[in-house]
């Protein structure tokens, strides 16, 4: 709009080059964009952009460099586009990445359903698509629009550094311990981008120094065709403040309900449970797609529903075994059980229950085999497999109510 006002309504001019230099975090609440015309040619636009707080003297946020031109091929224009390799396919050499700790850390990573290889020992590389080095990364959006020449700046920009490949620990444990800000952004268009349903963004780290990362990352679409580049620069700044005791206490309080009766010492264990897991943050990997994607809207919906709801058997059997099932938190590599609960098999409302009050109150529950759970089958699950255990991660509601707030309530599953 603002090349066309420029040109007297005579078209509007396609980005080919953009730089960004992000110079501070931009907080919630108001923000001012302004535009500065540096350059107009026939054809062409060099125009400097720059995000500031509304006050007067406020401080500029980021600013950039583009340049608008047509991306439409010239008569005679020379093209040349080099061997770019073998791609994965995201059916048959690809998993659905689906872990919480990502959606956490950065929830707009949720706004995209992201395939990548399998094969290494985390799904954040394959060493048959480049190694530790490189991240081949099949993309849509979740809510089920189409791609288009705006979503660019969102894919590259979502990318998650790849020195996390090199953490022993794994990617999930180094997220949680570094952040991980853009510095810059370069980004050179190619082709005009209109609802493209995929697109891969290959990814190479050329080298970390003093703490920055420079990746080089390519969008590709279906035909293997280059649409856009980017270099993208990231710094690794470990993360210092770490959650205090009385918090610990208040999530795990409130996690159990105000209703709950627990021995002071039991509830000292959580908060120091709770406090450590911050510290130490667990290596999961979550179930792939198929297990995640169960109509979505009416799980967030029957848990919520608990609070009215009595569990209770169709089958009276007076004299059996009881079982204990225990709740379970990662702290310091260790799975710690948190509460323990003896009941009779015929009669597992206790457990039910105890599971709904973790979930209204931001923790996700999966059993040992990394599946989701839900209040209704996590007792006969951890007690089919025999590990009679329920596993616990705080904040995972809190992602997926972030997820669940922009979709659908019913989505097309055929991919």
């Amino acid at each position: 709009m603002y090349s066309r006002d420029l040109s007297g309504g005579h078209g509007t001019l396609d980005p080919l080059h953009i730089h960004v230099e992000y110079l501070r975090p931009v907080p919630q609440g108001a923000f001012h964009v302004t535009l500065e015309k540096l350059h107009a040619g026939t054809g062409s636009l060099v125009v400097k952009t720059e995000i500031i707080s509304p006050e007067t003297d406020g401080p500029a946020f980021c600013m950039a460099i583009a340049r608008l031109g047509k991306l439409q091929m010239a008569p005679g224009g020379l093209s040349i586009q080099p061997a770019i390799g073998g791609l994965p396919n995201r059916v048959t050499d690809c998993a659905r990445q689906t872990n919480a700790l990502f959606y956490v850390a950065n929830p707009p990573v949720s706004s995209i359903r992201a395939y990548l290889p399998k094969g290494g020992d985390s799904l954040f590389w394959s060493p048959s698509f480049g190694g530790r080095s490189s991240r081949y990364q099949w993309a849509k959006l979740d809510n089920e629009q189409l791609f288009q020449q705006e979503h660019i700046l969102l894919l590259v920009g979502l990318v998650l550094a790849i020195p996390f490949n090199y953490e022993e620990r794994g990617p999930e444990v180094a997220v949680m311990e570094y952040d991980s800000p853009t510095v810059s952004l370069t980004v050179n268009f190619y082709e005009k981008v209109k609802a493209v349903e995929w697109l891969l963004t290959k990814t190479h780290m050329k080298r970390l120094h003093n703490g920055q990362c420079d990746m080089d990352v390519q969008v590709i679409d279906d035909d293997g065709k280059i649409l856009a580049s980017s270099t993208h620069v990231v710094a690794l700044i470990p993360k210092t403040k770490r959650l205090k005791k009385p918090n610990a206490r208040k999530l795990v309080r409130d996690a159990l309900g105000p209703d709950e009766e627990a021995s002071d010492a039991a509830d000292d264990q959580l908060v120091e449970a709770a406090s450590s897991s911050v510290d130490s943050q667990p290596h999961i990997r979550l179930p792939e797609a198929e297990n995640e994607e169960r109509e979505e809207h009416e799980e967030h919906e029957e848990y919520e529903e608990y609070e009215e709801q009595e569990f209770s058997s169709q089958i009276s059997s007076q004299g059996a075994e009881t079982v204990c099932i225990e709740f379970k938190l990662l702290v310091d590599g260790e799975w710690r059980t948190q509460h323990s609960l003896v009941v009779d098999p015929a009669e597992p409302s206790a457990v039910q229950r105890l599971a709904a009050k973790y979930m209204r109150n931001g923790m996700g529950i999966f059993s040992s085999k990394n599946q989701v759970l839900r209040p209704q089958n996590c007792f006969a699950r951890v007690t089919e497999d025999g590990t009679m255990a329920i596993h616990l991660i705080p904040e995972w509601n809190a992602a997926k109510d972030r997820e669940l707030a922009g979709r659908p309530r019913k989505r097309n599953r055929a991919h």
